[in-house]
């Protein structure tokens, strides 16, 4: 695939053409430099665009529906702390978990984010994927309402050019409260997202 749209296909190829370099589609068996070329390309492109956005909708409808029954995307159980069970349910990895709650009672102590980061390496503690800990993933952790029995869904979507963005109500998103068991109390959840909001406020 030589671009995802129209648009950068023709800007790139004419950026090309400029320098006297030409682009040879095989398949298509279409040149750039060719009087024809750029026509040929234009109306390629734009059912190639067509077909791709055609079948972005209907994935991004098969998701929509499945939020809308409550269904998770997959991902979920790549979530620390928790692994899939019976019947595709989310079941605590008390492996895992103990370190969740150890992250969110510090935090509610006032702990540093750093600190915990810094603790969690020392003691060569294993991420999901066996790396360092960062204090973004962290802090990703103390934001995640799975923690405390909950589900967000659609937290994120694909804008226009296929750039993923942090859902802020572009699109619709559905919460479930009390969907699977629970790491931490929603009461310690409450006490941390309030002490790192008061670490923010300090930090601003």
């Amino acid at each position: 695939r030589f671009a995802r749209n129209t648009e950068t296909t023709l800007k790139a190829t004419r950026e090309l053409k400029q320098l006297g370099i030409g682009v040879y589609f095989c398949l298509q068996d279409t040149n750039t430099l060719t009087s024809s070329g750029e026509l040929m390309l234009t109306v390629r492109a734009a059912f190639a665009q067509a077909e791709s956005e055609v079948g972005s909708d209907t994935l991004k409808m098969v998701y929509r529906r499945k939020f809308e029954k409550g269904i998770p995307s997959h991902k979920i159980y790549r979530t620390y702390g928790y692994q899939e069970g019976a019947d595709h349910q989310l079941v605590v990895f008390e492996e895992q978990a103990q370190w969740v709650r150890f992250i969110y009672e510090k935090v509610a102590q006032g702990v540093w984010v750093g600190r915990i980061t810094k603790y969690l390496n020392e003691h060569n503690v294993p991420t999901k994927e066996n790396k360092k800990w960062s204090d973004r993933s962290v802090a990703r952790m103390l934001q995640n309402v799975t923690y405390k029995g909950d589900l967000l869904l659609q937290k994120t979507y694909k804008d226009a050019r296929h750039i993923t963005r942090a859902n802020h109500g572009e699109v619709d998103q559905w919460y479930i409260r009390g969907n699977h068991p629970a790491i931490v109390s929603p009461e310690l959840w409450e006490q941390a997202q309030t002490m790192m909001k008061q670490r923010t406020e300090q930090l601003n």
